[in-house]
């Protein structure tokens, strides 16, 4: 499982803060920044979900849902000095470096080439289809073995998969400043009118 930690306190976000740092504790502020911040980050994953579905479009597929708890994997410690977010979700890796997935119980990796293998393993289809799927001599592919010899590829195998760095998988450093501004600035103004 791919972890992501982010750590969020007053001297690490002078920018947006700054200006509060006479008014509160960078303790308190850092609480409310991580507070946004793991808000935003939530929202930005739900907003993932509904976006993340190009390999599942190109082949006419259901998607796979691999998104759809991500959101649920963000959790919020305020325990640490200002605030720490911890993301666990096996695909967030990618926001901050390139990924290289190799297979870990098994020869090759299998790349989804139907409808119907898309976010399915070998064993599920071939239970789904009631056969086997064969490999053609010579090839990389695993395909369903029509009756006349017909064959339709159901797979690529394939050694390792290269996924690129993809930093949109969490909110921009603006989006996040944006938030955490907001937040901190309400909650400025909830104080104001409770020292009236």
């Amino acid at each position: 499982m791919a972890t992501i930690q982010i750590q969020l306190r007053l001297d690490e976000v002078p920018e947006v803060l700054a200006r509060f740092r006479e008014q509160v504790s960078p303790a308190w502020a850092g609480k409310i920044a991580a507070m946004a911040g793991y808000t935003r980050i939530r929202e930005h994953l739900m907003d993932v979900v509904s976006h993340r579905h190009t390999s599942a479009q190109r082949l006419n597929a259901t998607p796979s849902g691999f998104w759809a708890g991500a959101s649920e994997q963000v959790r919020l410690n305020l325990a640490t000095a200002g605030g720490e977010i911890v993301i666990e979700h096996p695909g967030i890796r990618r926001a901050v470096s390139d990924v290289v997935i190799r297979p870990k119980h098994a020869k090759a990796l299998t790349l989804p080439l139907h409808a119907m293998s898309y976010g399915k393993r070998v064993g599920e289809v071939e239970r789904a289809l009631g056969e086997k799927l064969v490999r053609p001599k010579g090839s990389r592919i695993l395909a369903r073995q029509a009756p006349k010899g017909k064959l339709t590829p159901m797979y690529l195998l394939t050694a390792q998969a290269f996924l690129p760095k993809d930093p949109t998988l969490l909110p921009s450093e603006e989006a996040m400043a944006e938030a955490i501004q907001e937040a901190v600035e309400i909650e400025l103004a909830v104080l104001a009118r409770r020292m009236k």
